[in-house]
């Protein structure tokens, strides 16, 4: 048995057997530029003979070719091979028994770094010294967490989804997480995770694979993701950790919907609502259609309008609002009179619903603006509103002046 450092002298008419389980590389030196075949028999004890080894064609090998650099130097990568395929290696020589191989040499595999059976990420202390979001702007967002936090090799991981506020370290210390957001608890490699407890306020998660009840999770998987149905609040987790076994789950990342579309393939109404039931890709921007139906607001402050389409431009079925709009290209509006009911619009921009209205997130953008039509007035004539003039003007063989 070859132990870490050990020599062996090469012969010709010896085969060295050895359990490389424990070892990550073999290094071989021989004669420079030797093309040499290394072979494994994965169905000999290592303490076997090598007169035991079964028949070259019975499929019971695993064959290497390799080649010695101009030093005569050559190396095995040993860590891609299961411990079956590694209980006994023999000699390599080349294929045409030229050249002497003078030495091998195994390298040890590094101890792995023992992991503690409970974590515990003390928010509370933080240990990690992270900027704390305070008020709003700027002093808010300086607490938004970017990199995930790591505790014995367990990692806590962030991403904002479909929250409009990514997670953050606030004053406390405590870590705020938000409505539609997401947060992932992974155990190191060969690990999982079988409990988590949380000290929270304003508690409100759901997890997958789901097993949380109150503010304790228990199961057996290799990671636990969490998202919020409310702002909650975390001061500290506490994750316990096991070897992995066949019962743990793995949860895999599952492929994001991207429903993100063009202004010539414009959602209706209903569709965006259908969308936003769905829960999925709402992170894409999408244009939808409608007619305006009702104008609520012009917001001073942002110079944007909110405002409601339908499919018909009346009130009586679906609605959807396009709260904060800003008009085409961004721009601001100048008073609530640059929407009217009636217009043919599509706008752009991000779908969520907020309590029981399906809307469009701030600043969404008008696409497209058909003016409504002046009804039919008693003078007999017809009246199109003029976007550029921003009064209605009278159609007829005198194009109207007012």
């Amino acid at each position: 048995m070859l132990g870490n450092g050990d020599v062996v002298v090469g012969q010709r008419t010896k085969d060295i057997i050895a359990d490389l389980s424990a070892y990550s590389k073999l290094t071989i030196v021989t004669s420079p530029n030797l093309k040499l075949v290394v072979y494994m028999n994965h169905e000999v004890d290592a303490q076997q003979n090598a007169g035991d080894y079964a028949p070259a064609d019975s499929g019971k090998y695993v064959f290497l070719n390799v080649q010695a650099d101009e030093n005569g130097i050559a190396e095995v990568d040993l860590t891609q091979y299961t411990k079956q395929d590694l209980n006994c290696i023999c000699l390599p020589w080349d294929n045409n028994n030229k050249g002497t191989v003078w030495y091998l040499l195994l390298t040890k595999k590094a101890d792995t770094p023992a992991v503690p059976t409970e974590v515990t990420f003390d928010i509370a202390a933080n240990p990690w010294e992270h900027v704390l979001g305070s008020g709003s702007g700027e002093t808010a967002d300086a607490g938004n967490i970017t990199e995930p936090l790591i505790v014995d090799g367990v990692t806590l991981s962030f991403d904002k989804a479909n929250a409009s506020t990514p997670a953050r370290f606030w004053t406390g210390p405590e870590i705020r997480i938000y409505k539609d957001s997401k947060m992932k608890i992974a155990a190191p490699e060969g690990k999982a995770v079988t409990k988590i407890e949380f000290t929270a306020s304003d508690f409100g998660l759901a997890a997958t694979p789901e097993g949380l009840t109150s503010k304790v999770w228990e199961g057996n998987s290799t990671n636990v993701e969490f998202v919020p149905s409310k702002t909650t609040k975390i001061t500290k987790i506490e994750v316990t950790i096991a070897d992995k076994n066949a019962e743990t789950v793995d949860p895999q990342p599952v492929e994001p919907v991207h429903i993100a579309n063009t202004a010539e393939t414009a959602y209706t109404v209903a569709k965006a609502i259908e969308l936003i039931d769905a829960g999925e890709g709402l992170s894409d921007t999408v244009f939808v259609k409608g007619i305006i139906c009702q104008v609520d607001t012009f917001i001073e402050k942002y110079k944007s309008i909110s405002y409601w389409i339908s499919e018909d431009g009346t009130t009586n079925g679906a609605q959807f609002e396009c709260y904060s709009g800003k008009d085409i290209n961004g721009a601001d509006f100048a008073s609530i009179d640059d929407v009217k009911v009636g217009a043919e619009v599509i706008v752009t921009g991000l779908l969520t619903k907020y309590k029981e209205t399906y809307e469009f997130k701030a600043n969404n953008e008008l696409v497209s603006y058909k003016a409504p039509f002046k009804p039919l007035f008693a003078d007999g004539k017809y009246y199109i509103y003029n976007v550029g003039a921003q009064k209605y003007l009278a159609a007829g063989a005198n194009w109207g002046t007012g």
